[in-house]
């Protein structure tokens, strides 16, 4: 394994690791939160709604301090001053993996491949505590083209949230 490779599944894991040992602790009741409904379509990320519901939400993840930075997919909820109200890490909504068997040399196993796509439109949702209009949505995430998932995350939509009339606390 070369070293940039051990160093990208470095990343990965630390990653993936933070995921499991942040769901571990008990989650707290629930509680007023929003559905954030967002739609990515070439290359562009659009809030299309809140929902105000009532849910229980997982307590906000750390990031793990890696070298070379993370790959991988999370968000962040924001004040408008830029103060972190939340952070979650969850599975890139926007990278779809395709696995297939393909023949290998006279007498071996089959070579399973992975293929890697960004498709041009997806829709998808986030939870987040009750927003306020100013508040800002962060999507961090590695570079959206294929081949690239295992590249550092960058910060790759800022969304302002307006919260609807009659949603507001």
């Amino acid at each position: 394994m070369s070293l940039a490779v051990s160093a990208r599944f470095a990343r990965s894991f630390a990653l993936a690791f933070a995921v499991c040992a942040a769901s571990a602790p008990a989650l707290a009741g629930s509680q007023d939160t929003h559905r954030v409904s967002l739609r990515f379509r070439d290359g562009q990320f659009l809030v299309l709604g809140l929902t105000q519901v009532r849910s229980v939400l997982p307590p906000s993840d750390e990031l793990p301090a890696v070298a070379g930075g993370l790959s991988g997919f999370w968000y962040e909820l924001r004040t408008a001053s830029g103060d972190l109200r939340y952070r979650r890490i969850v599975e890139d909504p926007i990278r779809l993996y395709y696995e297939r068997q393909s023949a290998g040399a006279l007498g071996a196993p089959p070579v399973l491949d992975r293929d890697e796509q960004i498709p041009q439109s997806r829709l998808f949702t986030l939870t987040i505590p009750r927003a306020v209009d100013g508040d800002e949505l962060l999507l961090f995430g590695s570079p959206l083209v294929a081949g690239f998932g295992e590249q550092p995350a960058t910060v790759l939509a800022r969304l302002p949230l307006v919260v609807p009339a009659g949603v507001a606390p």
